[in-house]
């Protein structure tokens, strides 16, 4: 990827992240545990599965990556190697609220991180950790890990929504409930990167739910 200075960068990259976030809580929301706990054809992946894990990946990336420090509960006392997919597999004994405040909690501690970090420099510093050959990652491809991470995730909670009940397409624009808030600090006006939401002319089913969308304002 071609170098680009802080001033290009410190905006879309956080943004593109809270749109495939936007797109993960509104396909999430709505749902009692029997939804959440839905399967997709021979796939083990579950809506309240996927939360859990993208818990994980924001706690685990900042913790161990930035910080060099282990994330904290409650990844600490599992047994990753016994059970590697435990995020997932545990999700289906957590109740829908307890899914989607672990995962808004998670991006508010990394938020945190962020802001901070950006406070003093730009989206070249250096985290903690360090590779055996003595590299260490930028704050630029912790948040580019994320991004993949959420636009991968984001294409599997469409497919499980719509065999739950039908619903498809993306968050109509202005219907969800951005209470958190957070991301807000990292957004551009349109036209300067944002990366806005779009109908794309597919259908969507109208939802009443109140949603609270992480990364995203």
């Amino acid at each position: 990827m071609r170098s680009r200075s802080h001033g290009a960068l410190t905006i879309p990259l956080p943004s593109a992240i809270g749109t495939s976030a936007a797109s993960i809580a509104w396909k999430c929301s709505g749902l009692d545990a029997a939804g959440l706990r839905a399967m997709l054809g021979t796939s083990a992946i579950t809506l309240g599965g996927l939360l859990k894990h993208l818990a994980h990946i924001e706690d685990s990336h900042f913790a161990r990556l930035w910080l060099g420090s282990p994330a904290g509960a409650p990844w600490d006392t599992v047994d990753w190697d016994g059970t590697p997919d435990w995020d997932y597999r545990s999700a289906a004994e957590d109740i829908p609220e307890q899914l989607h405040v672990l995962w808004q909690e998670s991006v508010a501690r990394s938020r945190a991180i962020v802001e901070e970090v950006l406070s003093t420099g730009g989206l070249d510093q250096l985290g903690a950790y360090t590779t055996h050959s003595g590299e260490r990652p930028n704050l630029r491809r912790i948040l580019l890990d994320l991004i993949e991470e959420y636009a991968r995730y984001a294409g599997h909670a469409d497919l499980i929504r719509e065999s739950v009940d039908g619903l498809t397409g993306e968050d109509p624009r202005g219907e969800l409930n951005h209470g958190v808030g957070q991301w807000s600090a990292f957004h551009a006006h349109p036209g300067e990167g944002e990366f806005l939401p779009s109908d794309h002319g597919r259908s969507h089913k109208r939802m009443t739910a109140v949603v609270t969308v992480p990364w995203k304002t």
